[in-house]
């Protein structure tokens, strides 16, 4: 899944970062309105995670500018402002949901995956809520399991609630939506279709307010019905608190790293503070302090500062431009100023270091029981190949070992590839869900027809190999593990060279999901010793880097035979011919141009060590 966040504060986005690629999503970051904007018209992304006080173009307005040039990707804001008017004003906008800071990664998390499985309903036409299912291809709709029977406005009506499950409508909203403009119904009319809806809903065992009422601005589903759902605690309890153990690590390496940043933000308050004692606080310092402190109240509860972010909130109140300036709160913001950096500088206790990483399984291949013999033969034959198999009662259970929006799992729970039987099972969504996975997971279709009309289906829908039924089950084993090497790099060993820091560590990021492991180094100095010392199996290279050059790099290595094969790629914000050129003629194999995607970049690198491998093979 491909997320695009869109957050002003650097160091609030270098934690969502690490929480979102530590869940296994492929994430893209921008600054600013418009560069998300930008980012859009060039990328399909999965969902888009939308702060709302942006420069340039504010979260609200690009909400409304995505719905009105008809971008369907789900958003969900991040904001400070804690009120409803601010969060009906968001939901408005066309955003799926709202979350308020200081965030709680766990509560994200779950509604991301919510979320993401409401937009799979969408694209199915079958809603749920609680246990109200509206199926749009049939136009049905069950409670609990017993049929509606609704009027074309009552099923209009619920179908537009159940399709905006945070939005509330007003009547003018819903009339706009479910009345043509030469037969428009009196406020009331509206108001006794909803009463008729309520009176069925009840009548089927729903609750009185299935549809509640939010006086003075209109009508939406119960919230309280059907909250994000919290991440699974057995049998992946001990992976889930693993994974929590990590993310901690992450956030407090970030946390250190830029700690000084936070303080110089307090300076700014600090300043205006003994500006405003002077008598001397113009607008222009007034309303920088304000946005530095409006920063803080967001990113301090997310370090787990709590106390901090609330004194943060309270400084942004007294410097609001709207309110007057008078003495009790020139003599509170100094007071406050002191909490603040007290609260910043006083230093938490220690994360304890998360335990060693799990046993990596090996291979799986994952089938849904059928009752057919030949899934034994497969299953006695994958294991003579040191292949596990997984046979799983059903497409649910199948869904929550291998698609990663619906539960976290564990490091090393890759690779899969899947096997689907389609005569038995056919299940297109599941096979495209399973290709927008990243990295994505290897589908076999099994089938007993095999004309041109269904490869290409099975191709369109994402499939990575079609078997035509019978087959053998060696050779179904064989198809498997071409796949296990096309698609995945556990035993791979990639060396990274780059004088920034951050480019490394996002990189490793990008890697990590295709089992990749990575060895970082941002001082070229010392490239050939860490060569060596790593024997990697790929080189990653940027070219401006002081004292020793990417592209001297490159010719180093291919001046010694014991590392002519190993592949080159150049990493570089480059795109002049000329450097194109000269990178190649030192021996690159590669080039990308930054910024890059990981799903880019770790395809290019299996599918060179792919390629590589084969040429030794034949030269062999």
């Amino acid at each position: 899944m491909h997320i695009l966040l869109v957050e002003d504060d650097r160091h609030l986005a270098d934690v969502l970062v690490a929480m979102l690629t530590g869940q296994k999503y492929e994430v893209d970051v921008v600054h600013d309105g418009q560069a998300g904007w930008e980012s859009t018209q060039g990328t399909d992304y999965d969902l888009i995670l939308l702060d709302v006080g942006l420069p340039k173009l504010d979260g609200i307005s690009l909400c409304q500018k995505l719905r009105s040039h008809d971008f369907q990707v789900p958003i969900l804001l991040l904001t400070s402002r804690d009120n409803q008017r601010d969060k009906v004003k968001g939901l408005d906008s066309g955003a799926d949901d709202y979350m308020v800071k200081p965030l709680d990664f766990e509560e994200l998390a779950a509604r991301i995956r919510a979320v993401l499985r409401r937009q799979s309903e969408v694209a199915s036409g079958v809603l749920t809520w609680e246990k109200m299912v509206l199926d749009r291809n049939t136009c049905e709709v069950h409670y609990d399991g017993n049929p509606l029977k609704l009027t074309p406005k009552e099923y209009g009506l619920l179908e537009l609630f159940m399709g905006n499950r945070q939005r509330t409508f007003s009547i003018d909203n819903i009339l706009d939506r479910l009345w043509s403009f030469e037969d428009p119904p009196t406020e009331n009319t509206v108001r006794a279709h909803i009463k008729g809806l309520r009176q069925k809903l009840k009548a089927s065992g729903a609750c009185s307010d299935f549809i509640e009422t939010v006086y003075g601005l209109g009508y939406r589903l119960n919230q309280k019905l059907e909250r994000p759902p919290q991440p699974p605690k057995s049998p992946d309890s001990e992976a889930s608190a693993l994974l929590k153990s990590q993310l901690d690590q992450s956030v407090n390496k970030i946390w250190e790293r830029f700690r000084a940043n936070f303080g110089d933000r307090i300076a700014v308050i600090e300043r205006a503070g003994v500006a405003a004692q002077a008598g001397q606080l113009d607008p222009q310092l007034r309303q920088e302090a304000r946005q530095e402190a409006h920063k803080l109240a967001g990113s301090l509860g997310t370090f787990g500062r709590a106390e901090g972010s609330a004194i943060a909130r309270q400084i942004e109140a007294l410097l609001q431009d709207d309110t007057p300036w008078s003495g009790d709160r020139i003599a509170a913001l100094p007071e406050l100023t002191r909490n603040l950096r007290r609260s910043v500088e006083t230093p938490k206790p220690a994360i304890p270091e998360p335990p060693g990483p799990p046993e990596i399984p090996g291979p799986r291949l994952v089938a849904i029981d059928s009752g057919d013999p030949f899934l034994g033969e497969l299953a006695a034959e994958a294991k003579h190949h040191n292949i596990e198999p997984e046979i799983v009662p059903d497409e649910a259970a199948l869904r929550r070992l291998c698609i990663r929006a619906d539960t976290s799992l564990p490091p090393g729970e890759f690779p899969r590839v899947v096997l689907l039987d389609f005569d038995r099972h056919p299940c297109p969504d599941l096979l495209a869900e399973l290709n927008r996975q990243t990295p994505p997971v290897p589908a076999i279709v099994l089938a007993t027809r095999g004309d041109i009309a269904k490869r290409v289906e099975i191709v369109r829908l994402g499939g990575s190999a079609f078997l035509e039924k019978p087959v053998a089950a060696d050779r179904a084993i064989a198809v498997v593990a071409d796949l296990l090497r096309q698609h995945y790099a556990t035993d791979t060993r990639v060396m990274i060279v780059d004088d920034d820091p951050a480019m490394l560590a996002t990189i490793q990021a990008f890697l990590q999901p295709w089992g990749i492991q990575t060895v970082t180094l941002d001082d070229p100095r010392q490239f050939w010793e860490t060569l060596e010392s790593t024997v990697p199996h790929l080189l990653v290279l940027d070219i401006e880097m002081p004292h020793l050059n990417g592209i001297e790099l490159c010719q180093i290595v291919r001046t010694d035979p014991r590392w002519q094969s190993v592949p080159v790629l150049f990493l570089t914000a480059h795109t002049d011919v000329k450097i194109q050129h000269q990178v190649f003629a030192a021996g690159a194999d590669d080039y990308l141009t930054k910024p890059i995607t990981g799903s880019e970049l770790a395809t290019r690198i299996v599918n060179r060590l792919k390629r590589t491998q084969t040429l030794l093979k034949f030269e062999a």
